[in-house]
């Protein structure tokens, strides 16, 4: 059996009591509110991203079409 020392068992049921505490505060609820808000976020910016793309890969195409006439 392993013994432990007095530092670790404090720091395990500290770790314990503040994961309890944690859990007592969490508002399913609200939780899910705020995820529901940054995955609106996070697709906001994947939109952008994706229009400014296909911006680019169109004057990357006017570009490459201007080089083969000339």
């Amino acid at each position: 059996m392993t013994k432990q020392t007095i530092l670790g068992r404090v720091t395990q049921l500290a770790k314990a009591n503040i994961n309890a505490l944690l859990d007592q505060a969490e508002d399913p609820q609200k939780m899910l509110d705020q995820l529901i808000r940054d995955y609106t976020n996070n697709i906001a910016e994947a939109e952008q991203a994706v229009a400014a793309t296909i911006g680019n890969l169109r004057l990357m195409e006017q570009d490459h079409k201007e080089d083969v006439e000339a």
